[in-house]
């Protein structure tokens, strides 16, 4: 943690955006493997699984202010890069046989809209957490342990 708050603003925003970038080719990779729907429960569930762990350990050792904290830090961008999984899975997840013939017929157009909406999903996380941990992170660190 006390890392994090000691690198400069570029340094930070490249760490946060590398990791961000591998989670979403091993989501990619993983979706191109095998299906949407094995990709979106393998997200989920190491993010929500890194979530729940850091949520409880927070919790032990600081108490209520620990719970506050990690919602604070985290439930901002995940809600957004959720909401991008969720979509790609509703726009282009499935492929029913009913739906190819839909699509099909539907300007071109409308698949950049959709893939342009996802994008700026994914990259509005970022940005938030980019813009706003580190000041999250230094605010509560004052208050949990100084």
């Amino acid at each position: 943690m006390v890392q994090m708050m000691n690198l400069p603003f570029l340094s930070y925003a490249l760490y946060i955006s590398r990791r961000r970038v591998l989670q979403w080719a091993i989501f990619f990779a993983l979706w191109i493997a095998t299906s949407y729907y094995v990709a979106a429960f393998g997200f989920t569930l190491v993010v929500g699984g890194y979530f729940g762990f850091l949520l409880c350990d927070l919790f032990v050792k600081f108490g209520g202010k620990g719970l506050l904290y990690t919602l604070a830090l985290f439930i901002p961008h995940y809600i957004l890069t959720f909401c991008a999984v969720y979509y790609m899975g509703k726009w282009f997840g499935s492929h029913s046989s009913e739906k190819t013939i839909f699509y099909n017929n539907v300007n071109k157009m409308q698949y950049f809209v959709k893939i342009f909406a996802i994008f700026l999903l994914i990259v509005a996380s970022v940005f938030i957490e980019i813009k706003f941990q580190k000041n999250i992170l230094k605010y509560f660190y004052q208050h949990l342990v100084g």
